[in-house]
């Protein structure tokens, strides 16, 4: 038996299951019907429109700990994104937050094309990608735990924006792609690096609102903060995520995991503030 037979195989094997949520056939607008806080009034993600955020003297410097040193990383394909288990004492406090949050993982929201994929918008204009660094309040215990709180988890938003090179930081992550192209695959090591090599624009100005976890279920306890900077990332490297495939099938077929990004939700008199004037 050949090797693109064992890679059929394996696909296949994969593929046995059908996800219970996804994005394909405007998949987002459905989750409701499963899972009804997906459809309350404090969901993400969210158009954040800087001409009317408000500057907050309450927002002032996250202050982060454990980002400046290597972080064991441990990426897989989950069936929806391309997500990255972090092992590490990796904290942020400060910035208007109460209490210590730690990191748990991180992940990312692409499109097909250039012209979309982030999921938070600014001015409505999509971003190429974004990734979603996830933290859970230290005092709760665990991310399970912490969903189920009002401010229990807190996710840093950073948008991509194009480079006509490859940045370095990705290299990796980006090569070890390849081996991780099926749902359900083994999970593979990433080399050791320092958090903020891989997401510099977290020393910068920033948006915050309340809101909800961006997948099912959904959970309204999101303390969210998106950056103002974005990190550029060339288009060969951004092909390697649309490469990996989706949980979802059309029909009997296995499709691309691509454009796996929730539409923007109503704002619902929420406000998003401002850090600081934004520069330009």
């Amino acid at each position: 038996m050949g090797f693109k037979w064992h890679i059929f195989l394996l696909m296949v094997i994969c593929y046995c299951q059908i996800a219970e949520w996804g994005y394909e056939n405007n998949g987002a607008y459905k989750w409701p019907i499963m899972y009804p806080t997906c459809g309350d009034n404090l969901q993400s993600p969210v158009n954040i429109n800087i001409f009317l955020a408000p500057t907050s003297p309450r927002l002032g410097r996250l202050r982060f700990t454990g980002y400046n040193t290597p972080a064991w990383l441990t990426v897989k394909n989950d069936g929806h994104t391309a997500l990255v288990e972090v092992k590490s004492n990796a904290y942020i406090e400060g910035g208007g937050l109460h209490g210590r949050y730690k990191l748990t993982q991180f992940h990312f929201h692409w499109g097909s094309d250039n012209t979309r994929g982030s999921e938070h918008t600014i001015n409505g204009v999509p971003a190429r990608m974004e990734v979603h660094l996830v933290h859970y309040k230290e005092s709760l215990g665990s991310f399970q735990s912490a969903q189920n709180f009002p401010g229990g988890l807190t996710v840093l938003g950073i948008l991509y924006s194009g480079s006509m090179t490859n940045n370095g930081a990705y290299n990796d992550l980006v090569n070890k792609l390849s081996l991780v192209l099926p749902p359900g695959s083994t999970p593979v090591a990433l080399q050791p690096q320092a958090l903020l090599s891989l997401f510099p624009p977290l020393v910068g100005n920033y948006f915050r609102y309340t809101g909800s976890l961006t997948t099912p279920p959904c959970s309204q306890s999101v303390i969210w903060t998106v950056f103002q900077k974005t990190i550029p990332i060339a288009n060969r490297q951004l092909q390697s995520f649309r490469q990996l495939f989706s949980s979802e099938k059309n029909v009997m077929f296995p499709v691309r995991l691509q454009n796996n990004y929730r539409p923007t939700q109503p704002l619902n008199r929420r406000i998003v503030e401002s850090s600081s004037f934004l520069v330009f």
